[in-house]
C-alpha cells in the first residue's frame, strides 16, 4: 500500500479485535478519498500557490513603494499617517501573507517529495526481503 493510497483506507473496525478475554468491539470508519475543487486545481497547476504567494508579495511591494511615496512627499506628521495605516501596514501584511502561502506549498511539495521516496523505499525493501527468502 503506497502512502497516497492512505487517504482512501477502508478500516473494517466492526469486528473483534484480539482473542479471548482480552478480545474487544471497535467501530468501522470510512475515510473517503474526496478531493475538494480547490485541492484538485492545485494539483493540476504545480506550484499554483507559489505564483499566488509572489503575487501577494508583488502587491504588497506596491502598497509599500506608494506609501513611501506619498509620506516623503508630505512633512506633516498628522498627513503621513493615513498612508503608513492604510498601504504601508497592508503592504506588510500582504507580505507576510505571500510568504506563508508561499511556505504552504514548498512544504507540501516536499510533503509529497517526501512520501514518493518513502514508497520507493518500501517497494526497495519488498523486493530486498523476497530475494532473501529461502524457499522451502
Amino acid at each position: 500500500m503506497t502512502v497516497g493510497q492512505l487517504i482512501d483506507l477502508d478500516l473494517d473496525l466492526d469486528a473483534e479485535v484480539g482473542a479471548g478475554p482480552s478480545a474487544r468491539r471497535v467501530r468501522r470508519v470510512r475515510v473517503p478519498a474526496a478531493v475538494s475543487k480547490a485541492a484538485a486545481v492545485t494539483r493540476a497547476v504545480p506550484h499554483l500557490l507559489t505564483y499566488v504567494g509572489i503575487a501577494l508579495l508583488l502587491g504588497a511591494g506596491a502598497l509599500i513603494a506608494l506609501a513611501w511615496g506619498r509620506i516623503a512627499g508630505t512633512l506633516d506628521v498628522g498627513l503621513q499617517l493615513p498612508y503608513l495605516a492604510s498601504a504601508g501596514f497592508t503592504g506588510v501584511g500582504l507580505a507576510v501573507c505571500g510568504v506563508a502561502v508561499i511556505l504552504v506549498d514548498t512544504r507540501a511539495t516536499d510533503a509529497r517529495a517526501r512520501a514518493a521516496q518513502l514508497d520507493a523505499l518500501a517497494a526497495t525493501l519488498r523486493e530486498v526481503r523476497e530475494a532473501l527468502e529461502v524457499p522451502r
